[in-house]
């Protein structure tokens, strides 16, 4: 072993062994008393984090200052109509006409939902409307990037030439195809990961990907 890092061995053990020792010389004391009459107890939704919503089912009790319970309850756990294989959703002039359930589900908006599944493999994205029983009315698919109006400046190449944009889409339905417009000219297709380069030119530019059920999003952006 070579003499410096000896030395810069010896000096972390040493100061490693001095942290311990001063911890076992402080003076023991009791853990931190609770304020009395500053905190109020509220049913506090368990995905969320907001407050109990009226279709909310895992619940948890926290402690929070009185000002947290006139925020706003849980917007995200809606009651859906399912057929009895929880495959489908059924809507109301569907629902005499075979057997249903009915269900509190957890729902995110698209892009929340994209981020959300990367640390949460439990979630499960609403199943879609049976044909012919209804209209989907959650938002199917939102753009991660870019957002509306936003100004982008392309980066150049190594050889100087102009560089790209990658565009990318969050959908609700991990199956779907998803078709790709450019100020009203196709560009490209996509499954699983919905991600494009693009190469327009400086100016205003209209954006739209449509679904293989026909959904609909657009959003401008302005290259500088």
């Amino acid at each position: 072993m070579q003499p410096e890092r000896e030395t810069r061995i010896g000096r972390c053990t040493n100061g490693r062994s001095r942290i311990i020792r001063y911890i076992q010389l402080s003076p023991s004391s009791s853990w931190f008393e609770r304020p009395t009459g500053v905190f109020v107890d509220a049913e506090v939704c368990h995905q969320s984090g907001h407050l109990k919503g009226r279709f909310c089912e895992d619940i948890d009790t926290l402690l929070v200052l009185p000002a947290g319970l006139r925020t706003e309850a849980c917007p995200y756990h809606h009651l859906v109509t399912l057929s009895a294989d929880e495959s489908h959703r059924i809507y109301e002039n569907c629902a005499n006409t075979e057997p249903t359930i009915q269900k509190s589900w957890f729902a995110l908006p698209p892009v929340w939902e994209w981020y959300y599944k990367q640390h949460h493999p439990e979630y499960k994205p609403l199943p879609p409307f049976k044909a012919g029983c209804g209209e989907d009315t959650f938002q199917a698919m939102q753009f991660i990037y870019p957002p509306m109006n936003a100004r982008i400046k392309l980066p150049k190449q190594l050889d100087g030439s102009k560089g790209f944009i990658t565009v990318e889409l969050a959908h609700s339905n991990p199956n779907a195809t998803i078709f790709w417009h450019l100020d009203d000219t196709y560009q490209a297709q996509t499954q699983d990961f919905h991600k494009i380069s693009l190469q327009p030119a400086a100016g205003k530019h209209s954006l739209t990907a449509v679904d293989g059920e026909g959904n609909t999003v657009s959003t401008t952006f302005f290259v500088e």
